[in-house]
């Protein structure tokens, strides 16, 4: 169970989190971090060790992530789902990194959907000042147009049974 502090803020991290997601469920792998609301730091930490399971939900998940960039750390995950065929499969291991600058066509990013408040990971193939119209390379349909405050991240790596996967501009 993932608690907030007694202020009420986000997680965060110092330095790069490696945690899997099994229907957000995060096993920390490498680094304790810890929440406490006995923390008189403003910001609380996760408590954990190495190897166990933090149940968290969709956003949670994102409230990780964001708290783990903000720091300017990398964020690795196992993915879940099929939309992102063949480059993305179900299980493999992804990095995000903070956005530095405009994602570009052909990057795959990590968002929030701004109707269904569900974290995604989909190729951007369009975009404009304001935002990004994205979509699954496995999907049919585009996901809409997603504003620009809604991204989280980009993705820098995808690992898929321990080996690097080649990026593309699209569908592999």
């Amino acid at each position: 169970m993932v608690s907030r502090g007694c202020n009420g803020s986000l997680l965060t991290a110092h330095g790069s989190l490696f945690a899997e997601e099994i229907t957000y469920a995060l096993r920390i792998t490498h680094y304790a971090l810890r929440i406490t609301d006995l923390n008189p730091s403003p910001t609380p930490q996760l408590n954990t060790h190495a190897g166990e399971i933090v149940q968290l939900s969709g956003a949670e998940l994102v409230g990780l992530m964001q708290a783990v960039l903000e720091t300017g750390a990398q964020f690795r995950f196992r993915a879940r789902g099929m939309s992102m065929m063949p480059f993305i499969h179900d299980q493999d291991v992804v990095t995000v990194a903070p956005l530095q600058q405009r994602a570009e066509v052909g990057d795959v990013i990590a968002f929030v959907h701004p109707q269904n408040q569900k974290p995604i990971l989909h190729r951007v193939v369009e975009r404009d000042a304001h935002g990004y119209w994205t979509q699954g390379d496995n999907s049919a349909a585009p996901d809409g147009w997603i504003p620009a405050t809604a991204v989280v991240g980009v993705i820098v790596a995808v690992e898929r049974e321990g080996r690097v996967v080649r990026f593309g501009l699209g569908p592999e």
